[in-house]
């Protein structure tokens, strides 16, 4: 379902599909680790509703100092999953259109949180949503992240549910 691991395996089961160090971040609900994916660094998280694995995710881990890389990235991450799981719903969503007729600049958008790109496809198991956002200096790149969420559709109503928990707890 996502690399080797299927859904509802427990942790123990997923660290032993992992060649690299995993570790567990704050909580214990999450392990994670850094591998190269497609040539590129991705921080590979792994999380957990009761033992059972339910959703995962890649972050892209570079930073690029001219932010139209990111979209160059995006489109190539975009294409690679389109490969694999046929053709996606895509979406550009412009939150300011300063600079939606300027191609050019598009990366300083992305970078100020003008825009935001994203893509979805579904297979049997599991819903998989890319993001890449932004926001922040024009021109750092520095706040701008790419996502790949693969969810368990099986275990989608319990990790709704853990959130509402861990909300409730905050407040």
């Amino acid at each position: 379902d996502f690399r080797q691991a299927r859904w509802g395996m427990s942790k123990a089961q997923v660290v032993a599909t992992e060649s690299h160090k995993i570790s567990t971040l704050p909580g214990g609900t999450v392990i994670g680790l850094t591998d190269s994916v497609d040539g590129r660094t991705m921080l590979i998280s792994y999380e957990f509703v009761g033992d059972k694995l339910a959703r995962a995710f890649y972050t892209l881990g570079e930073k690029y100092r001219d932010p139209s890389e990111y979209i160059t990235v995006t489109r190539v991450i975009q294409a690679a999953l389109s490969e694999k799981y046929g053709p996606g719903q895509q979406q550009t969503k412009w939150v300011n259109n300063l600079f939606q007729k300027d191609p050019s600049n598009w990366g300083t958008a992305l970078s100020l949180g003008h825009v935001y790109l994203a893509a979805s496809w579904q297979t049997d198991r599991t819903k998989i949503q890319q993001l890449t956002s932004g926001g922040g200096a024009a021109g750092t790149g520095g706040n701008i992240n790419i996502f790949v969420n693969y969810t368990s559709i099986e275990y989608e109503g319990a990790l709704a549910q853990k959130r509402a928990e861990e909300r409730r707890k905050v407040y």
